[in-house]
């Protein structure tokens, strides 16, 4: 396996992993009574992807690959988000491979933000 091929399935599993996160994540009570009715009626996942800039201009790729791997980011973490189904858990209204970054790039010293 190249060396890129072994980022990008490293890269696929981080994203899985965080799409479990997320999931479990809204099975919790929260605090105020009214974000808990919204965050179980919605159940919201999104997977950050701190330093994509950074990483795609590491292993140069094309716009064509970036288009499919955030593709392939996207159909990964919706299977792993749907997977708790079976736990009887609903299915998230939104899941998305990218979400708006910003300040923990800031905080992870040298990485871009998006």
């Amino acid at each position: 396996m190249l060396k890129t091929e072994s980022l990008i399935e490293t890269l696929l599993q981080a994203a899985r992993i965080s799409a479990r996160i997320g999931v479990r994540m809204t099975t919790i009570d929260l605090e105020l009574p009214e974000w808990d009715e919204i965050q179980k009626m919605h159940r919201l996942t999104g997977c950050s992807l701190t330093g994509w800039v950074d990483m795609n201009e590491a292993v140069g790729m094309t716009v064509e690959e970036e288009i499919a791997l955030l593709a392939e980011l996207r159909k990964v973490t919706k299977e792993e988000s749907y997977r708790y189904d079976l736990m009887g858990v609903p299915r998230p209204k939104n899941v998305t491979a990218v979400k708006p970054e910003g300040t923990q790039s800031l905080l992870a010293g040298g990485v871009s933000s998006g």
